[in-house]
């Protein structure tokens, strides 16, 4: 009886410490694939980013530069495209804080409705 027991011990120990190994490993390939999204999601913001900002900068200089002959309908389509851009930016800001963690799951982004405007 005093055998049973030893080895029930033994191998019930052996569990625990290949179940512990077990979860260790699925916390680390976890790890490694969140950081390796976040790369991804960073190479792609990156670009997602500088779309809008080039736009916002080349509208402002268009608009610096030729104010004076602009139109009222040419000023108010620059600042439109002002806008359109600014709220692109602002989405890529905001799908880069949901990712880190830093907003609640409730906020929703129109990921279809940005890339269809980009």
């Amino acid at each position: 009886m005093l055998v049973i027991y030893i080895i029930t011990s033994a191998l019930t120990t052996d569990l625990k410490e290949q179940a512990q190994i077990l979860a260790k490993q699925e916390k680390e390939l976890m790890e490694a694939q969140k950081e390796k999204m976040r790369a991804n999601l960073l190479r792609a913001v990156s670009h997602d980013l500088r779309t809008p900002l080039t736009g916002i900068i080349g509208n402002s200089d268009s608009y610096i530069d030729m104010e004076d002959k602009l139109s009222t309908e040419e000023k108010r389509h620059i600042i439109d495209n002002f806008q359109i851009h600014n709220f692109k930016k602002n989405q890529v800001f905001t799908i880069i804080e949901f990712v880190n963690g830093n907003l609640p799951c409730f906020v929703t982004i129109s990921i279809n409705a940005f890339l269809s405007n980009s």
